[in-house]
């Protein structure tokens, strides 16, 4: 008999923690609020959309993640499907929408 596997509960995620750690506070700063502003919106959003915004990219493609990931853990926004990306250096490449969480 197999034994079910049950999805991973635990609040230690490493790589994440890593990649938060490593952020430039002022980027992270920035970020989180062009992403309150679109969660505002109430409309579906990517990280694209907070480019288009006027925040630079990180130093690491990764840190948009992590981003996304502590928003999302803040129950400021949710993740509500994937969408080929915008980004040109993404080549379509598959991407999260998001929402914000309505208070």
């Amino acid at each position: 008999m197999l034994d079910i596997v049950e999805p991973d509960t635990t609040t230690d995620k490493p790589g994440r923690d890593t990649a938060e750690q490593g952020t430039d506070a002022w980027w992270t700063d920035t970020a989180m609020r062009a992403i309150r502003r679109l969660a505002a919106t109430g409309r579906p959003f990517t990280a694209y959309d907070v480019s288009d915004l006027g925040v630079v990219d990180p130093d690491h493609p990764g840190r948009w993640g992590a981003l996304f990931a502590r928003a999302s853990r803040e129950g400021l926004i949710t993740c509500i499907g994937a969408e080929a990306s915008r980004r040109p250096s993404r080549a379509s490449g598959l991407c999260r929408r998001w929402r914000g969480v309505a208070p």
